[in-house]
């Protein structure tokens, strides 16, 4: 690089999606980290935390196509994604994205219980997100 406008042209990300061997190897190492950091719950299951400190630290909860998914009293912080994709569609001009959240939805049904303990009620389930 001669001049300021070749580096700056050097550190802006590209306007096509990154590849090759650092690609490859980011990618990798976002597999890696999701077998880690990302638990799948499955239907008809009850999380609860047990006393005031009770928290999952840097993981992720994935509730995919499930239903009757109870969390109570847990404290989740701390999904971060070490390894960010590049989307150069995004936003206009590019940006970094980050795959976890503290708690993923998708496809799952969404039903609410109301009413008193001794005559509950369940509402249809909804689809979530909504279409």
């Amino acid at each position: 690089m001669r001049n300021r406008d070749e580096l700056v042209a050097a550190l802006h990300p590209h306007p096509r999606p990154p590849e090759g061997p650092l690609e490859e190897a980011r990618r990798a190492s976002a597999r890696a980290q999701a077998a880690r950091v990302v638990i799948p719950v499955p239907s008809r299951t009850t999380l609860i935390g047990w006393g005031p400190g009770a928290a999952l630290v840097n993981g992720g909860l994935s509730l995919v196509q499930v239903q009757d998914v109870i969390i109570r009293n847990l404290h989740i912080r701390d999904a971060y994604d070490h390894f960010p994709a590049w989307d150069p569609r995004d936003n206009g001009h590019g940006e970094w994205n980050s795959e976890y959240d503290n708690i993923t939805l998708r496809q799952a049904e969404k039903g609410l219980e109301t009413g008193t303990p001794c005559c509950r009620r369940r509402t249809p389930p909804r689809r979530w997100p909504p279409r």
